[in-house]
């Protein structure tokens, strides 16, 4: 109990001397209202924006030099690089889903300044994105498939093609056997590697089974495939073929 009050008490006083820090530094200093932010559910081909209010508690002139993002779907722009003491000034964010694929993202921005405290300051930024109302529309209509249903086919020896869509780490520390890394954001890329993978898979004699963590990314890419000609369905998750105690692999990418 002791160490425990210790350690708050260490913790509270660790607190107070960074604000003392900040409010008694000199130079320019930024405050903003934010330092993180999550832009919620965007529908596919929709720009949001966001506003921050960025504020110079210093007692010198504030320079922003530069705002970089980290990705090509965020662009962020400040209504003006210099503030003065005590002065203010918005940033304005921007979240292209254009070009994004459905499920979600995650970047961040990164503010060059002046501030000698913190002349490099990155703001993570998330968002999830989801389908349009006419994708989404299609994609319920897709054709589901349940973990028991598809560990009777494997059993069975049907001719079935088991594509993964979550990310590569995911993929390497579990994964259902003979399933093929297939990452939702290459396939909606069009990249070589998920185009290689399509271009092996016999439409006439294969049937494809997508599965992500729980069925949501695997029905949108379903549906994809399957406007491309193949027989797709979507599993219910990986989760569930865990709970069923069906076997699981893990390590070194599959290829087709």
């Amino acid at each position: 109990m002791a160490k425990s009050i210790f350690k708050l008490f260490i913790l509270l006083c660790i607190t107070i001397c960074a604000a003392i820090y900040c409010f008694a530094l000199e130079g320019p200093c930024i405050k903003m209202n934010r330092y993180v932010y999550d832009f919620g559910k965007i529908e596919k081909g929709e720009t949001r924006d966001e506003i921050f209010m960025l504020e110079n508690i210093g007692d010198e002139e504030l320079i922003i030099d530069d705002i970089n993002s980290s990705a090509t779907y965020i662009l962020a722009k400040v209504n003006s690089k210099y503030i003065s003491p005590k002065g203010r000034t918005l940033l304005s964010v921007y979240f292209d889903s254009k070009e994004r694929p459905v499920g979600d993202e995650a970047a961040y921005i990164t503010i060059f300044s002046n501030d000698s405290s913190e002349p490099r300051r990155n703001i993570p930024l998330y968002a999830t994105v989801i389908p349009d109302d006419k994708s989404y529309n299609l994609v319920a209509k897709v054709p589901r498939i349940n973990s028991q249903e598809l560990y009777s086919k494997i059993e069975k020896g049907e001719n079935i093609v088991i594509l993964d869509v979550r990310d590569k780490n995911s993929f390497l520390s579990r994964h259902i056997p003979k399933a093929v890394s297939f990452p939702r954001d290459l396939f909606e890329s069009g990249s070589e590697k998920t185009e290689s993978i399509l271009n092996g898979i016999n439409k006439d004699s294969s049937i494809v089974v997508v599965y992500c963590g729980i069925g949501y990314h695997s029905s949108y890419a379903a549906y994809k495939l399957i406007v491309r000609g193949f027989r797709a369905f979507s599993l219910d998750g990986i989760s569930y073929w865990t709970n069923s105690g069906y076997p699981l692999e893990s390590g070194a990418v599959n290829k087709y």
